[in-house]
């Protein structure tokens, strides 16, 4: 996310931004909370109960992250609109 808020206006215009990589990253990580959702229900273990939710409330929060970043960064792109008409 850092290389996505730090590259210049002029590059993002002629070559665009790596939204796909988060994007593949966001939904990597929904998929991650699914299994720990799922992992939860099967864990009988308090400890480990509490360990999974803590990493399930992590994930959430950098899913959030993700998200509002792909929301700033979602700028016009010269070679991204030239890719897509072809």
């Amino acid at each position: 996310m850092n290389v996505l808020e730090n590259r210049s206006g002029l590059a993002t215009f002629f070559v665009g931004n790596n939204l796909g990589v988060l994007k593949f990253q966001l939904v990597q990580v929904n998929d991650q909370i699914y299994v720990l959702n799922t992992l939860l229900g099967e864990s009988q273990d308090d400890v480990t109960k509490s360990q999974i939710n803590g990493q399930i409330k992590f994930l959430q929060e950098e899913q959030i992250k993700v998200e509002n970043s792909l929301l700033q960064n979602n700028k016009f792109s010269l070679f991204g609109w030239f890719a897509n008409t072809l």
